[in-house]
């Protein structure tokens, strides 16, 4: 709801913001016809009036019309004695058309990065083309152009503690076991795909290195670890009184994970020390193979 009133408020701001321009460049042509025409009251006869040539088009005055000084779009018409301002179709200059060309340029380079690039990046690829533009001028042309880059989400370790005091380390860098069932380890892994990160939580077993439970969610709670220690009770891989080695993670020190470790068997929990690598290193290589 916040997020579509921030949209709704954007929107109404750029629409005002618009309107607001339109009001200005109307009152500034105001002002120029008002100041143009006490000039002509003044005076009988035009200044440019050797200018002023005759048309019989129906769209202009019936008199002729001639440009004003210093301002080669606006076209001032003579008809029944009154000197009216009339605005004519402008004459795109270099500098538009130049803009125009530079906006084209800029959306070739943000589509070949697959929408990736920035407005910093764009002008480091157009100033290595030879084209020469200010980099303020290509974050505006993106800007008008709804040209937006694409902003990874920062990296997050998924071992977050929460302040619970750690289970005791049982199995002191020991990871071996001299029958199956008795020494277990587990970890989470994040799976990133083109529809969101995956998290997956893995039971090993360190007689054979054998994934006896796992489990795969769209959240890493700690329900995702207890559905792959009751996967590994139910296949019958699970000796009571069991040993289960994690990291620190506040999905392994929670209280759900550790009333399913009580039922599930009275598995111990163990856990080793932070950025202990041979822990590490147990889960990384079975999961790679």
């Amino acid at each position: 709801m916040a997020e579509t009133e921030e949209s709704d408020l954007a929107a109404e701001n750029k629409r005002l913001r618009a309107e607001l321009k339109q009001a200005k460049d109307d009152l500034y042509w105001a002002g120029q016809e008002n100041e143009f025409l006490k000039k002509r009251r003044a005076s009988s006869q035009p200044n440019n009036a050797r200018s002023v040539v005759r048309s019989d088009r129906p769209d202009r005055c019936c008199w002729g019309e001639a440009r004003v000084p210093d301002r080669p779009h606006v076209r001032v018409g003579a008809g029944v004695g009154v000197w009216v301002l009339r605005l004519a179709p402008p004459h795109p200059s270099a500098a538009a058309r130049r803009r125009v060309w530079l906006a084209g340029e800029v959306a070739r380079v943000f589509g070949a990065s697959n929408g990736v690039f920035g407005y910093r990046k764009v002008h480091a690829q157009l100033a290595d083309e030879g084209i020469v533009v200010c980099d303020r001028l290509v974050r505006d042309l993106m800007a008008e152009q709804g040209l937006e880059s694409c902003h990874p989400a920062p990296w997050r370790h998924l071992t977050q503690p929460d302040g619970t005091p750690p289970a005791p380390d049982l199995i002191g860098r020991d990871f071996a076991a001299t029958r199956p069932g008795v020494r277990l380890v587990g970890d989470i892994t994040q799976i990133d795909t083109w529809e969101g990160p995956v998290f997956l939580a893995t039971v090993i077993d360190l007689y054979n290195r054998e994934v006896i439970g796992w489990a795969m969610a769209e959240h890493h709670r700690a329900e995702l670890v207890c559905a792959a220690i009751v996967m590994a009770r139910r296949n019958r891989r699970v000796r009571r009184r069991a040993i289960f080695h994690s990291d620190r993670g506040s999905e392994y020190t929670s209280r759900a994970f550790r009333h399913c470790l009580r039922v599930n068997g009275r598995i111990r929990s163990s856990m080793g020390q932070v950025g202990c690598c041979p822990f590490t290193g147990q889960s990384d290589l079975v999961l790679a193979a």
